[in-house]
């Protein structure tokens, strides 16, 4: 009799776990962002133009009011932080 109620509680358990399994894989969800880069060298003025244009699509739930973007203007130019980091890994 004991070993029938253990078999149904391992049943009971695993069906309940199976459960919860499932309703934390719907409930999850990835973001996406698709991008494009275009750049212009002008080799006479030394000079580079870059446009950039981003689509972020939010597939959670939740609403988002701001999107932080990190960008690094001049990180190439001689004598930025950047340069001294890349020229000592060099080293």
């Amino acid at each position: 009799m004991i070993k029938q109620y253990s078999k149904l509680l391992v049943s009971v358990l695993a069906v309940l776990l199976l459960t919860a399994t499932a309703e934390a894989s719907e409930s999850y969800w990835q973001q996406e962002v698709n991008y494009s880069i275009d750049i212009t060298v002008k080799k006479d003025s030394r000079t580079i133009f870059v446009t950039i244009a981003i689509e972020y699509i939010n597939n959670s739930p939740d609403s988002l009011d701001r999107l932080y973007i990190k960008a690094f203007p001049n990180a190439i130019q001689k004598d930025s932080y950047d340069d001294h980091k890349r020229r000592s890994m060099n080293d």
